[in-house]
Order: structure tokens, then C-alpha cells, then sequence
């Protein structure tokens, strides 16, 4: 019997443990939602062009650093896969070259273009099947900033409702 006591005792104190432990994390979480607040007042005086000390200065300009190099980032990107790869189409014989991963397909359900060689709209999420080769359609120019598919990562244009690589539903901001 003394060892089922015991077992009992340490299964005791063991789910006292567990209850202050979440307990500290309820904590921890709450101090993290108070110091992103915080910096989120820092950030919008910064925004303002308010003065701020020179520690909080220094913060907000190498996040605003970050954030342009994270522009550039997405924009190069999307630039990688505009172009047509080089060796590729310099090598490849006409009926190659008519199919290269920059092209658009419409989509079969929606009639929206897809770019050659996605996997699913990017608008209504219909799996696509490859095409045979077709005539050219212009590319799709982004202007706004690119997103990224949650599921799979992906860089999704803006504004698409679908990731057209895993066919994941983009969520909206």
C-alpha cells in the first residue's frame, strides 16, 4: 500500500506542478501580448515621424530596414518567376518553347489565368490539367506586394483566393 500512497502523493503534486506551470505561461503569454503592444506605439510614433529616444530609434529603423529588404526580397522573386529560365528556351526546340513556366492557361472552371505548370487555380482552387502547347498570353504584372501560401509557402500574387501551387484557400487581411 505505501507505494500506491506515494504514487498517489507524486501524481498529486505532479498535476499541482502542471496547474502552476500553465499558470506561468497564461502569465508569459499576457506579458508577450502587453510588449507587442508596446511596440506597436513605438512603431506608429515612429510612422508619425515623432521623435523617439535613440534605443527605440535605432529599433525602428533597422525593422524598417528589414522590411525593405523583405519588399526586395518578394520582388526578385516574382521577377525569378516571370522570366523564362535562359538555358532552357535557348536550347529548347519550338514546341518547347511555346510552354514555359511564365505562361497563363485559363482555368477550365473560372476562366481565370494560371500561370503553366501550377498545380490549381488561384482563384476558385480547381485542380488544372496541363494544357498542349498553346498560343502565348501576356504574363500577369504584379504591383502589389506578394503573399505567401500558410500551407505550402508558396508566393501567391495579391489578390488570388487560392495558392496555385497546393490549391490551400488563401486567407484574406
Amino acid at each position: 500500500m505505501a507505494f500506491f500512497d506515494k504514487l498517489r502523493d507524486k501524481t498529486s503534486e505532479m498535476l499541482e506542478v502542471s496547474k502552476i506551470n500553465n499558470k506561468i505561461n497564461e502569465e508569459k503569454s499576457k506579458i508577450a501580448t502587453q510588449k507587442t503592444k508596446l511596440a506597436d506605439l513605438y512603431w506608429a510614433r515612429f510612422e508619425n515621424g515623432e521623435q523617439l529616444n535613440d534605443e527605440a530609434m535605432e529599433c525602428c529603423i533597422a525593422i524598417r530596414a528589414s522590411n525593405e529588404a523583405i519588399q526586395a526580397f518578394n520582388q526578385e522573386i516574382i521577377k525569378i518567376k516571370e522570366e523564362p529560365p535562359q538555358t532552357a528556351a535557348a536550347t529548347a526546340g519550338p514546341a518547347q518553347q511555346n510552354t514555359t513556366a511564365e505562361e497563363s492557361i485559363p482555368c477550365g472552371a473560372c476562366g481565370s489565368s494560371v500561370l503553366f505548370g501550377k498545380k490549381f487555380c488561384p482563384e476558385c482552387g480547381t485542380p488544372i490539367t496541363p494544357p498542349e502547347p498553346a498560343a502565348e498570353e501576356a504574363p500577369i504584372i504584379l504591383t502589389e506586394e506578394p503573399m505567401h501560401c500558410a500551407s505550402c509557402g508558396e508566393v501567391v500574387p495579391p489578390g488570388k483566393k487560392f495558392c496555385s501551387e497546393c490549391g490551400a484557400p488563401m486567407q484574406s487581411n
